[in-house]
C-alpha cells in the first residue's frame, strides 16, 4: 500500500474516533442535563418537605410575597410606574440624563432585595440564634404577649394589612434576640446597616429575607428607590423589623425617632377599591441585663476612664470574651454556666397607622416632603413613646435605678446597705407594677431579682457588696446610668403616677427612689 493509502486509512481512523468521542460527549452531556435536573428536583422536593415540616413545627404564617423569586421583584421595582415618574421628576430638576439615572437604580435595586428561604432562616438562623442567646443569655417574654400577638398577625392578613414591628436598639444583637424570640409567630424582614455587607452575612441576611440600607447615603434616586421599595412590599403584606431609633443608644436613653419609615408608608397608594391600606405597628420594647458593647458605648461618657480605645479596646474586649469562655469550661459539664443574666422582649398593643397622626392620610399625601416631616416626626415620636413604655425592667435595671435614685455626682462614692437597697428595690417594683411595666422574672421574688442584679454587676467589678454593704466606684457610675436610662421610661411613668391628683401619695417616695430619674452624666 501506497503511502497515501495509508495516510488516508489513518484519516478515517481519526475521524471515526473523534466521531465516537464526539457521539459519548453528546451522550455525557445529556446524561449529566437529566441528572441535574432528576437532582434539581428532588432537591426541589425534600426542600418542599423541609419547608413544610418547619412551618407546621413553628406554627407559623409566612407573608406569600417572601417566595417570590429576587429577579421578579427587581423587575417589578426597575419598571415601577411610579418610581419613573419621581426619577423624571428628579432628573429633570437636577439636570441629569434618565439612562444614568436608570442604571444606578438597578444596582440599588439589587443591592437592596433579599432573597428569602425558609431553610435558611429555620434551619440556619434560628439554630445558631437559639445557641447563641441560650449561651449567652436567660431569654425571656411575656408567653401571653406571645399568643396574642400570633392571633393579632392572622387577623391582620385576613383584612389584607400590614404590620410592622418597631423596637428600641440596645445591642447589635437586638437582631438575633428578636428574631429567635418571635420565630413562632412571624419571620422579620430587617432593614439591616451596611455593616453586614461582607461575606458570608450579606449572603446570610438576604436568605432571612432582611433588607439592605446605607446609613448617610447623599444620592436622590437611592432614597426614592428604597422609599418605593419599602411601599411595594407594604404593599404585598410583607412584616417589617424596624429599629425606630436608627441607631445603638450610647447613653442607655431613647435616642430620638427616624420618620423615613413612616413618611413612606404613610404615602402608600390606596387599594383598588380607594380605602387606604390598613397598616399596623406593633411596638416591641428589648432590655439586657448585659449589653455586650456597654463599655465601647459609653466610652465617651463623662466618668468613663481606664476603658481603652481603638485596638487597646478591642484586644480589652476579646480577652473578656475569652476569659468568659474558659471560666465557663467546667462548669458547662455541670451545667451551672455563669450568663450575662437576662435578655427580655416585651410586646405592646398594636396601633394603626392612622391613630398616629392628627389629619386623615390622604390629605398628608397632597402634602410636599418639607411639610409633611414635622407631622411625621410627631408621629414618630409618639410611637417611640409607646415603645420605651413595654421595654421589660430587668433585674440589673432594677439594682441600678434603685442604688442611683437619689441621682449621685459623677464622682461621689455612695455606700448603702443591702437591706436599704432591697427596701428600694421592693418598693420600686411595687409601683412599677401599678404603673404596668413588665418587670422581668418578678414570679421568682424580690430575693431573686436583688441576687442576681448585685451578682452581675459584682461580677462585673461595677459595684463591691461585702458584709451587706452595697459600695458603688466612680469609675464605673456611667454604667450604672447606662442600665438604669434604659428604664427611663418606665420611672417617668411612675413620677408621673405619683404627681398625678387622682392617685394619693401618701408615703410613696419615702426611700428618695423617684425623686429623681437617672439621667446622663
Amino acid at each position: 500500500m501506497t503511502e497515501l493509502g495509508r495516510a488516508i486509512l489513518w484519516l478515517a481512523a481519526a475521524l471515526g474516533v473523534a466521531s465516537v468521542l464526539l457521539l459519548l460527549l453528546a451522550l455525557a452531556a445529556l446524561v449529566a442535563n437529566d441528572l441535574r435536573l432528576t437532582f434539581r428536583r428532588w432537591l426541589r422536593r425534600v426542600l418542599t418537605a423541609d419547608q413544610q415540616r418547619l412551618l407546621t413545627r413553628f406554627r407559623t404564617r409566612l407573608d406569600p410575597y417572601k417566595f417570590e423569586k429576587k429577579r421578579h421583584v427587581r423587575r417589578r421595582l426597575v419598571e415601577d410606574d411610579r418610581l419613573h415618574d419621581e426619577l423624571l421628576a428628579y432628573a429633570e430638576d437636577s439636570g441629569e440624563a434618565i439612562e444614568p439615572i436608570l442604571g444606578r437604580v438597578v444596582d440599588y435595586a439589587d443591592e437592596i432585595i433579599p432573597s428569602f428561604n425558609v431553610v435558611s432562616y429555620y434551619r440556619v438562623g434560628y439554630t445558631v440564634a437559639a445557641l447563641a442567646i441560650r449561651t449567652l443569655y436567660r431569654p425571656w417574654i411575656d408567653r401571653a404577649d406571645v399568643e396574642r400577638l400570633r392571633a393579632f398577625m392572622d387577623r391582620a392578613q385576613a383584612e389584607g394589612g400590614t404590620v410592622v414591628i418597631v423596637m428600641n436598639h440596645r445591642s447589635n444583637a437586638d437582631f438575633v434576640l428578636v428574631g429567635y424570640m418571635l420565630a413562632r409567630s412571624i419571620a422579620l424582614s430587617y432593614a439591616v446597616g451596611e455593616w453586614a455587607r461582607v461575606w458570608p452575612l450579606e449572603w446570610l441576611f438576604k436568605s432571612f429575607g432582611s433588607y439592605f440600607v446605607r446609613r448617610g447615603c447623599k444620592d436622590p434616586v437611592y432614597h426614592l428607590t428604597l422609599r418605593r421599595y419599602l411601599q411595594i412590599i407594604s404593599e404585598e403584606g410583607v412584616t417589617q423589623g424596624i429599629f425606630i431609633e436608627g441607631g445603638l443608644s450610647r447613653d442607655g436613653l431613647l435616642r430620638p425617632a427616624k420618620c423615613g419609615l413612616l413618611d413612606s408608608l404613610s404615602t402608600l397608594p390606596p387599594r383598588a377599591d380607594g380605602t387606604p391600606r390598613p397598616i399596623w405597628f406593633v411596638p416591641v420594647g428589648i432590655n439586657y441585663d448585659r449589653v455586650l458593647e456597654d463599655e465601647m458605648l459609653t466610652s465617651g461618657t463623662e466618668g468613663a476612664d481606664g476603658l481603652g480605645k481603638g485596638l487597646r479596646y478591642y484586644l480589652s474586649a476579646l480577652s473578656r470574651v475569652g476569659r468568659y469562655f474558659f471560666s465557663n469550661l467546667p462548669r458547662y459539664v455541670v451545667r451551672r454556666v455563669r450568663k450575662f443574666g437576662y435578655a427580655g422582649v416585651a410586646i405592646g398593643e398594636p396601633v394603626a397607622m392612622s391613630e398616629l397622626f392628627d389629619r386623615p392620610l390622604p390629605e398628608l399625601a397632597t402634602l410636599g416632603r418639607e411639610e409633611r416631616k414635622p407631622i411625621m416626626q410627631a408621629a414618630a415620636d409618639r410611637l417611640l413613646e409607646r415603645i420605651g413604655q413595654v421595654v421589660p425592667v430587668t433585674p440589673v435595671s432594677l439594682v441600678a435605678a434603685a442604688i442611683l435614685g437619689r441621682d449621685l455626682a459623677v464622682d461621689e462614692e455612695h455606700h448603702l446597705s443591702e437591706a436599704e437597697l432591697r427596701a428600694r428595690i421592693e418598693h420600686l417594683i411595687a409601683q412599677l407594677k401599678e404603673s404596668g411595666a413588665k418587670v422581668v422574672a418578678a414570679e421568682r421574688g424580690l430575693s431573686y431579682l436583688v441576687h442576681v442584679g448585685l451578682t452581675i454587676l459584682g461580677t462585673r467589678q461595677h459595684l463591691q457588696h461585702v458584709g451587706g454593704v452595697v459600695a458603688t466606684k466612680r469609675s464605673t457610675r456611667h454604667l450604672l446610668r447606662y442600665y438604669a436610662n434604659g428604664i427611663g421610661p418606665q420611672l417617668s411613668r411612675v413620677r408621673s403616677l405619683k404627681d398625678s391628683e387622682s392617685l394619693p401619695s401618701g408615703d410613696l417616695d419615702r426611700l428618695g427612689i423617684l425623686g429623681h430619674m437617672p439621667a446622663q452624666d
